[in-house]
């Protein structure tokens, strides 16, 4: 009930919608007392956790209740959908790249996920997730094209975090590795490959970038490999060239 007040917070939320809302359908209850205890012990647990009157942080006009209304309240949710819209609306790629990844940087956990299944909330988690996604493959088709290959593991390794399913991530982050290990060991071609793959990777959907970059490594792999060092490390980098 309180997220729920807090993103209202631009309008007071009648007291019969807060019953519609929370204990629609629910029989053997007294709906307007059990608005009135609820609202006492969210009061109660504010003030437990360090913050002012709870009666000020939810103020009671005439039956409406409203969410601080003499003060800013910042919402994390809220500055995030900000920053995607403004990656989504910029026309210059090079700045929408990088506000995009600053948008996706805010995404730290997926909304409310205790009340995913309520009405209410239902709709708004798969949206913000939907929309961290789409950041995150534009961001990652935007690094490649860039040649800005460490970044591209670094945030397939934040998506994996959130979205431990999340395959063409996945992918791409396991080729990510074999691709740092090629250029580490085979400096000598390193800056030719780099802007020669750079070329290829622009305007690359990310679902298919996994599957070209290995194919394009391993074309590479097979040109050099004669250049491997001895030891461990050359015999490891040869077998996963001719994965």
């Amino acid at each position: 009930m309180i997220a729920y007040l807090i993103l209202h917070r631009d309008r007071g939320v009648p007291a019969q919608e807060l019953i519609e809302t929370f204990w629609s359908g629910t029989e053997g209850l007294n709906p307007m007392s059990t608005l009135q205890n609820n609202i006492s012990r969210a009061r109660n647990a504010l003030e437990e956790l360090g913050l002012e009157d709870g009666k000020r942080l939810i103020h009671n006009n005439s039956g409406t209740y409203f969410w601080a209304p003499d003060r800013r309240t910042v919402v994390d949710c809220e500055e995030f959908a900000k920053a995607a819209k403004e990656a989504q609306d910029c026309s210059d790629p090079a700045q929408s790249l990088e506000k995009a990844l600053a948008a996706a940087k805010l995404y730290t956990a997926d909304f409310l996920p205790e009340s995913s299944n309520e009405n209410w909330c239902m709709g708004l988690g798969p949206g913000y997730r939907q929309s961290y996604m789409t950041l995150c493959r534009r961001g990652a088709e935007g690094l490649m094209a860039a040649g800005r290959y460490a970044e591209v593991g670094a945030l397939c390794e934040q998506v994996i975090r959130l979205e431990p399913m999340a395959e063409e991530f996945s992918c791409l982050y396991r080729v990510c590795s074999i691709w740092h290990i090629y250029l580490a060991r085979f400096s000598g071609s390193a800056s030719s490959l780099s802007s020669r793959n750079t070329r290829i990777w622009a305007g690359v959907p990310l679902r298919r970038i996994s599957r070209k970059w290995r194919s394009t490594i391993c074309r590479n792999t097979s040109r050099s490999h004669r250049k491997a060092p001895s030891g461990t490390m050359g015999q490891s980098w040869e077998e996963k060239g001719k994965e």
